[in-house]
């Protein structure tokens, strides 16, 4: 059984620790139990109610009457929400207890269904990667099983595989990205989906992959014309050495541009980066300078 704290329930939901104990004490749909030493602990139904709730209540409902809904009502009002980030957050919302209860099936259908309705740029930019970002935080508070996490993670390599697949463009240009996670880093989701997004404008891309030595990255650059080099940082292991990578970009790959993208570039905050270097702080700001080309 899956066993959440309340700083989960409000990393999660988005609200405050402080408000869903006021909501315990004056409304009933949440019932934390309790361990030996009187620490309240949620299962997944909790999780469930307390994103569904967390839904409607930003959207307009009051939470006195959220309280009075049976659990189909609070289901078909949550249909009923028509607003694109409603939507959005409904999708995330789906797709975190389908993890938790682990219904493979109901996920991919979520996740069909998204895609089908609204593409796959939307579907990874608004569901896919907030929803990934969601589950991190379990995953940092190692309140989610490795099983869980590898299952999901798959189902959506699967898709950026097959539409990396079918991604074409009449107009070629004469550029080439060489895109690989560096050693350490085994996280593919986001260096895929720059993969199709780069296939779909007509760029040549070279793709090597996660965990590769920047040594044999440098040589594919040395035999073929690469005018951008991509990596990206999700969590790489804990004896990463911050300081003497950027020293081997500089010296592996200048003067080719190498861009940078990641939730680990807050180690490179205070660091002055070699000119070809670029960090691209937030995956949007990654996105839209390939937007550029």
């Amino acid at each position: 059984m899956n066993v959440f704290t309340i700083k989960d329930l409000e990393n999660l939901s988005g609200i405050k620790a402080h408000t869903i104990r006021m909501w315990e004490q004056r409304y009933n749909f949440l019932k934390p139990q309790r361990t030996e030493s009187n620490i309240r602990y949620y299962d997944g139904q909790e999780l469930k109610r307390i994103l569904n709730v967390a839904l409607l209540n930003k959207f307009g409902f009051r939470i006195s009457s959220i309280s009075r809904m049976s659990e189909d009502e609070i289901q078909e009002k949550l249909l009923e929400l028509t607003q694109s980030l409603a939507c959005e957050e409904r999708f995330v919302a789906e797709l975190i207890t389908a993890m938790m209860e682990m219904e493979v099936k109901r996920f991919e259908e979520i996740l069909d269904n998204y895609i089908l309705s609204k593409g796959l740029n939307k579907a990874v930019q608004h569901v896919i990667f907030p929803f990934l970002e969601k589950i991190g935080l379990l995953w940092t508070t190692n309140h989610l099983n490795p099983a869980q996490e590898h299952i999901v993670t798959n189902i959506v390599r699967q898709k950026l595989i097959v539409a990396i697949e079918s991604a074409y463009s009449r107009m070629e240009k004469k550029i080439t990205f060489l895109l690989f996670l560096p050693e350490g880093e085994f996280h593919e989701l986001s260096l895929l989906y720059v993969y199709y997004l780069l296939k779909s404008k007509g760029i040549s891309t070279l793709y090597l992959g996660a965990n590769v030595p920047l040594q044999d990255a440098a040589v594919v650059c040395k035999r073929k014309k690469i005018d951008y080099v991509y990596l990206h940082l999700t969590s790489v292991t804990n004896n990463f050495q911050y300081n003497k990578f950027l020293k081997d970009l500089h010296n592996y790959f200048a003067p080719l541009t190498v861009i940078l993208s990641g939730p680990m570039l807050h180690h490179f905050s205070s660091v002055e980066l070699p000119l070809h270097v670029h960090c691209k702080q937030s995956f949007t700001e990654a996105v839209s300078f390939l937007n550029t080309f």
